[in-house]
């Protein structure tokens, strides 16, 4: 798997959004990038789980 960087921010998005998506991640006790994995996985996308991922290499 080749691993490529998008630019991935939050200021286009409306505060409450970002503030939401933030608070939802520590309820569930995880990062952004890890909720961000979450919902695309919940939504059918096939991301291994997050423990398993080496972010260098991927």
């Amino acid at each position: 798997m080749q691993r490529i960087e998008i630019d991935y921010q939050t200021q286009d998005l409306p505060e409450f959004v970002v503030e939401a998506f933030s608070n939802r991640a520590k309820e569930l006790d995880m990062n952004k990038r890890e909720y961000l994995y979450h919902l695309l996985r919940e939504d059918g996308v096939d991301i291994p789980p997050y423990h398993l991922m080496d972010g260098r290499k991927l």
